[in-house]
């Protein structure tokens, strides 16, 4: 057998075989709470199969169970990155390891150049710990945007309101979580997608197209918005100006920067009142926000290739890899310095004003941009939320229980509690007194099933020693 084989089947190793029993119990623990903001210490959690079935510190003990020694360590829940595009084609042997090695337990991923029959089949294999991944909460298929364009890979160009239409049916009849939507779709046929969504009863979130604005797109229902998208033009006193620059674009990358470059002169026209006014909206429609800051930090950092070619996070990546990213993203970045770090200082400023009023953020990454990895960049994101103005338990809230509510799989996923399903992360130090404290991973418990310090290492090695082979 190939070396390339056996790393393969190592990394793809049923959790079944890693030598536990049926039964983990997990003593003297403090138990982090993402719904009240506490910490319960000392607390006997008892795990059989995939579900916690006991957190009474007097609870017995089940004869022949795993015991962890718990003291000293803090339990979360697994972590969600809820904007993702890991789903890629000889990409998830190392992508998915180094998410979990990461404690990021579930996902939600907004494109994909596989399949959905292909993807739910991938989905089948990790709910039944027959691979090793993240939990897919929500997939959808192809990005649906504008008149046919160049990017071909992860999109798909309806050309009309009937073919729109019946692209939502297609998705729908392969069951598809939802629908993501873009920045060139014209007004008929984004309004024809958000009918047929509702109609059909499934979600359609992701971008606000440039035909429409972000008000407009929570009053028809979208569930999420992406990246800010839209919000700093909408709240600026000079809105009705600045949208004239929004016009179609060549390409989706093409129209990223024109989205980016119209926000640079929203950023010095900031209006708390109207900024409190679409907040309301936002509240009254329920619509969920997924900043995805680390991604907007990398494009309005001026891409200082020195520094992040040095990351030392990037041999777990194979060169190719980051050559790709090395050439693309200087064409992204836009603006002089000034704008840029005047773009990111309002993209923070929003987040905290948001939370502040109550609007529910997402913590996501946009992994599979230039520079975004796997489970390491959801860290650098919860950072990011807290240096926006967010405390570490808000923070770890995005990655948590507001990810479980917002795929409403909040009765068995997204906090530490009886009858839940056992995606788990043993930390070190505690997170509500520093967020960076949830990279200080001591082990993570998927689907019920344990992995050692150890075992995380051994994950990071097999990833370090063998990307070499991934075209």
């Amino acid at each position: 057998m190939s070396k390339r084989c056996i790393v393969v089947l190592l990394l793809l190793l049923p959790l079944c075989c890693l030598g536990q029993n049926n039964v983990l119990v997990i003593k003297n623990v403090a138990i982090i709470d993402v719904i009240d903001n506490k910490v319960t210490k000392d607390r006997l959690v008892v795990i059989e199969g995939n579900r916690i079935v006991s957190l009474d510190e007097k609870a017995s003990i089940p004869a022949q169970a795993t015991i962890l020694e718990g003291r000293g360590k803090y339990l979360i829940p697994g972590l969600w990155d809820m904007h993702t595009h890991s789903l890629r084609k000889g990409r998830l042997q190392y992508f998915f390891p180094l998410f979990i090695a990461n404690g990021v337990t579930g996902i939600r991923d907004m494109a994909s150049d596989m399949g959905l029959a292909e993807i739910d089949h991938i989905r089948d294999e990790i709910q039944s710990s027959k691979i090793l991944g993240p939990r897919l909460g929500a997939v959808t298929g192809r990005i649906l945007d504008g008149p046919p364009q160049p990017d071909t890979l992860l999109f798909t160009y309806p050309a009309n309101i009937d073919a729109a239409e019946e692209i939502v049916r297609s998705y729908k009849q392969q069951k598809a979580d939802f629908i993501k939507v873009y920045n060139t779709l014209g007004k008929g046929i984004y309004l024809a997608i958000a009918g047929e969504s509702k109609k059909l009863n499934i979600p359609f979130e992701g971008h606000v197209p440039f035909s429409s604005t972000a008000a407009e797109a929570s009053n028809l229902g979208q569930r999420s918005i992406e990246h800010l998208s839209d919000i700093l033009i909408s709240v600026s006193s000079k809105e009705v100006e600045i949208r004239k620059e929004l016009t179609i674009s060549a390409t989706a990358i093409q129209g990223t920067i024109k989205r980016m470059q119209a926000s640079f002169k929203a950023t010095e026209t900031y209006d708390d009142e109207k900024a409190a006014a679409l907040f309301s909206i936002f509240l009254r429609n329920e619509t969920w926000q997924c900043p995805t800051l680390r991604n907007l930090q990398i494009f309005s950092s001026g891409a200082n290739l020195t520094r992040l070619l040095n990351d030392s996070r990037l041999k777990y990546f194979p060169g190719s890899l980051k050559e790709t990213w090395k050439k693309a993203l200087p064409a992204r970045i836009v603006g002089d310095s000034l704008q840029r770090a005047m773009f990111f200082k309002q993209s923070l400023k929003l987040v905290a004003d948001m939370q502040r009023a109550g609007v529910k953020i997402l913590a996501g990454t946009d992994l599979a941009n230039p520079f975004l990895m796997p489970g390491f960049s959801l860290h650098d994101e919860l950072e990011l939320m807290v240096e926006a103005g967010l405390s570490p338990f808000e923070a770890l809230q995005t990655a948590t229980i507001n990810p479980a509510k917002f795929l409403q799989k909040d009765k068995d996923l997204g906090s530490v509690e009886k009858g839940k399903i056992a995606d788990l992360i043993l930390l070190d130090a505690n997170p509500l007194e520093s967020i960076s404290n949830t990279k200080k991973i001591y082990s993570v418990i998927v689907n019920g099933k344990f992995l050692s310090r150890t075992d995380v290492d051994n994950l990071l090695m097999q990833v370090e020693g063998d990307v070499s082979f991934v075209k």
